[in-house]
């Protein structure tokens, strides 16, 4: 059997191959073992066709982990991306921020009153009190 042959059928014909040759490889040893074989070759090309099968049988296991693989690799390479374009977009806005924040501290008035949180309001100034007779006048 060649490897070509077995890699057109699918996983149930390979299994199904698989049994067989082992099946035969039993069967040749008894015909060995009561001296009605052939060729001693026969059991040696039966033992190398089980391992073709069981090659070709684990090299597609592995592709297909290989592919789920990839396929988690490009989703985690995507997500670093948006993580890493996030943060630069954080960066920008905060840096923007910082950059407004040192425009308006040089566009604000001058005199302010300087201290701890004083205000530069002038002082209340006490009212004249108006006696009984000028509250008296006003009416």
């Amino acid at each position: 059997m060649k490897a070509s042959e077995i890699r057109t059928m699918n996983s149930d014909q390979k299994a199904l191959a698989l049994s067989d040759l082992s099946k035969q490889v039993v069967q040749l040893r008894i015909q060995a073992a009561t001296e009605r074989l052939q060729s001693v070759g026969q059991i040696r090309e039966a033992r190398k066709d089980i391992a073709r099968v069981k090659t070709i049988l684990r090299e597609e296991a592995l592709k297909s982990v290989r592919a789920e693989a990839e396929k988690a690799e490009t989703v985690a390479a995507q997500d670093r991306k948006k993580a890493f374009l996030a943060a630069v977009a954080r960066r920008k806005d905060l840096k923007r921020l910082h950059e407004e924040g040192i425009k308006r501290a040089k566009e604000a008035p001058k005199g302010k009153a300087k201290g701890k949180g004083k205000s530069a309001k002038p002082k209340a100034v006490a009212k004249p009190v108006k006696t009984a007779s000028e509250k008296s006048k006003g009416k």
